[in-house]
């Protein structure tokens, strides 16, 4: 719950992104290829932890939908 990035690597990665909210729409991004985050787990207590590679970019797709961002605004 509420995740935060409290930390980006300085390093990037390069790939391609799609979205299930964007159908048929792939677009190069870069991001940090590690960050962490800091959550609440389930039970209410705060957690952090470090991402890595696909889960990086994973965590930070999602964060840019709560934030209101999609792939598109890479652009």
């Amino acid at each position: 719950v509420n995740p935060e990035i409290v930390w980006k690597s300085e390093a990037q990665v390069i790939m391609v992104e799609g979205c299930l909210s964007l159908p048929d729409i792939w677009i190069n991004i870069s991001r940090p290829s590690e960050v962490i985050l800091k959550f609440f787990d389930q039970n209410g207590k705060e957690q952090e932890r470090k991402f890595s590679g696909v889960d990086a970019r994973a965590a930070q797709h999602e964060i840019d939908h709560l934030n209101g961002v999609l792939i598109t605004d890479f652009r």
